[in-house]
C-alpha cells in the first residue's frame, strides 16, 4: 500500500490508491485461485496414494499429508514374521535420523476376524 501513497496526496488520490491496491491483492489472489483449481501439486514419490491424495484434498491438507507419507517412506519400516496362532504377524519399526530404530510394533492380523491387534515392544 505504501508503494501507492505519497504524503502530497489529498483524500481523492488517497482513496484511488486505496482502491488500486485492492484491485492489485484481488488480481494476485484470483490468479493463485485458478492455479490452485487447474493444477496438481508435485508429488514427492511415485505413489497412487500420494497421488490420490493430490486430487482430493485442499493443497494445505495434501502438504500435511505428504509430510507424513514421506516420514513414513523414510523412517518406517516392516519385516514379516512367521504366522502364529491363526494369525499373520508383522513388525513394523520407526527409525530416527540417525536410522537407529527407535519404536517396534508387533501387529497380528487374525484370519478370522477383520481388525488389527498391535503391541509395543
Amino acid at each position: 500500500m505504501n508503494c501507492f501513497l505519497k504524503w502530497s496526496h489529498n483524500l481523492l488520490r488517497f482513496i484511488a490508491a486505496h482502491d488500486d491496491a485492492l484491485s492489485k491483492q484481488r488480481d494476485i489472489h484470483r490468479n493463485l485461485e485458478y492455479v490452485t483449481r487447474n493444477t496438481l501439486p508435485r508429488c514427492a514419490t511415485p505413489l497412487s496414494l500420494e497421488r490420490h491424495a493430490s486430487e482430493v484434498y485442499t493443497r494445505n491438507v495434501f502438504f500435511e499429508f505428504q509430510k507424513e507419507l514421506n516420514k513414513a517412506v523414510w523412517f518406517c519400516g516392516l519385516e514379516f514374521l512367521p504366522d502364529c496362532d491363526g494369525s499373520k504377524r508383522f513388525l513394523v519399526y520407526h527409525k530416527n535420523r540417525k536410522s537407529e530404530i527407535k519404536f517396534k510394533y508387533e501387529v497380528r492380523f487374525p484370519f478370522s476376524l477383520q481388525f488389527v491387534n498391535y503391541a509395543i515392544i
